[in-house]
């Protein structure tokens, strides 16, 4: 008796966390703790890995697709071909994917990293946190979609395999 109770407790408790989740992330525009969708984009100004500064004003009138990530966490991982195939699709039709290397691990080479997996999107390199400090990045990978305008239209926060198609579904519309 105590052996079912215990299992219908776990199973309830199971249903609820992907209840919840489901409700937290999937098909919704605004990450979790993340910068209100319909707000302003913050500006910054990164080096890539060669030290060349970019600065997300020189991106104007293009859709910006950032992804915050560190190579130390699987998630993040999980989340790069699908930001490489976005890349491969719409990098030649105003959009723009970055990936944001943040909190990052000592004598880790994200530059390297990326090269070896054959991702090509722009690299820059937070290295300080400060661009993920005023995005509110609290967990990685994050994900924002920045309009041709400079408007948050869409951001999410942790892996899903759906943030590939909600993120293209949003590229689409802003390409409109």
């Amino acid at each position: 008796m105590i052996r079912n109770l215990v299992i219908v407790a776990a199973t309830l408790a199971a249903l609820g966390a992907i209840a919840f989740t489901n409700l937290a992330g999937a098909g919704d525009r605004q990450g979790q703790g993340l910068l209100k969708t319909g707000s302003q984009a913050p500006n910054w100004t990164m080096e890539d890995a060669d030290g060349k500064r970019h600065s997300l004003s020189c991106y104007k009138g293009q859709v910006v697709v950032m992804d915050f990530w560190a190579t130390w966490f699987g998630p993040c991982i999980k989340a790069m071909p699908g930001l490489q195939r976005l890349h491969e699709k719409y990098g030649e039709q105003n959009v723009k994917v970055i990936g944001v290397n943040t909190a990052e691990n000592e004598g880790a080479d994200p530059a390297g990293f990326m090269k070896k997996k054959k991702y090509t999107y722009q690299l820059l390199l937070d290295s300080d946190n400060s661009v993920a400090s005023t995005y509110q990045v609290r967990g990685i990978p994050a994900f924002y979609v920045v309009s041709g305008d400079g408007t948050i239209v869409y951001s999410a926060v942790g892996y899903s395999p759906d943030h590939e198609k909600e993120i293209e579904k949003v590229i689409k519309e802003e390409m409109a």
